[in-house]
């Protein structure tokens, strides 16, 4: 079913997609699949996520690649995406993990409201081209420039914005920010 729902939300070629025996090693490295269900038992979403790597800041543990998809377009306003992220960074931190970091496209205003404003992670790193070109009816023959989210789940600040004891800054707020 994750294949599945690669293709509905990112409409990628095969070639580009996770294949099962990909994912089902996600779980030997200390992560793992966590799935979000319709009423009919039929799994509409995904957050997935290999364990390795280390945060380039702190020099800890982090699960990389961490992947999340939500099939049904429609319902990706729904908070569906920030509680299965709340879900696997739970998982995480059973396992030792501190620190989740993922690429992101930049030019998808609802992916950097998920990763910035709802779960107050980080955009630390920009890669031009991260993956080459794909084939894919939602991005077109466009660059897949990307930036790193890296999510330090565990701070203080961080669960403050989770919970929603903190606010992402407004324009307004930028604007003010003296030069």
């Amino acid at each position: 079913r994750v294949v599945e729902i690669q293709r509905q939300a990112w409409r990628w070629s095969e070639t580009d997609i996770a294949p099962t025996h990909i994912i089902a090693l996600m779980e030997d490295t200390g992560n793992g699949v966590f799935g979000a269900y319709d009423k009919n038992g039929i799994m509409v979403a995904f957050a997935a996520g290999f364990g390795g790597g280390t945060d380039l800041l702190t020099g800890k543990p982090a699960i990389i690649s961490s992947m999340l998809a939500i099939a049904d377009q429609s319902k990706r306003s729904a908070g569906i995406g920030k509680e299965l992220k709340i879900i696997q960074a739970y998982y995480a931190y059973q396992n030792g993990y501190q620190i989740m970091k993922w690429f992101y496209d930049p030019e998808r205003g609802e992916n950097a409201s998920l990763n910035l404003r709802k779960l107050g992670a980080r955009a630390e790193e920009f890669a031009i081209n991260k993956y080459g070109q794909m084939q894919s009816e939602l991005y077109g023959p466009v660059p897949t420039d990307r930036f790193r989210a890296v999510w330090r789940f565990n701070k203080k600040h961080v669960v403050d914005r989770i919970v929603g004891r903190s606010q992402p800054l407004t324009l307004d707020d930028v604007r003010k920010i003296p030069v």
